[in-house]
């Protein structure tokens, strides 16, 4: 599954970044549980090993810290899509422009 994404990915975007922008693409493709792809890994190996050095911290304590940021952005957005915003909509109609025969679907 991984891998489908990934090619997905790299079919859509590589092309045009490599053409347009001059740089290089790699698709991070996580699942909504928390797996990764190995490009994933990778990355996030990687960026673990730049903060690492630049706070001078323990790489496994980087890791864990970045691994554990991006599970609760994963969480977060999975729960944004099912249950929606807290952020109260504003009423676009204002109730009293709806006439009482409009509401009940007699129109």
């Amino acid at each position: 599954m991984f891998e489908a994404n990934k090619r997905e990915k790299k079919r859509h975007y590589n092309d045009r970044i490599i053409r347009i922008e001059g740089g290089s693409f790699t698709p991070l493709v996580f699942t909504t549980n928390g797996g990764t792809g190995r490009e994933a890994q990778i990355f996030i190996r990687s960026l673990a090993a730049l903060m690492a050095e630049k706070r001078g911290e323990l790489f496994s304590l980087t890791l864990n810290y970045l691994r554990t940021k991006i599970s609760f952005a994963l969480i977060r957005s999975t729960v944004l899509c099912i249950r929606g915003s807290r952020i109260p909509r504003k009423a676009a109609i204002n109730i009293n422009d709806i006439g009482i025969t409009e509401a009940a679907g007699y129109v």
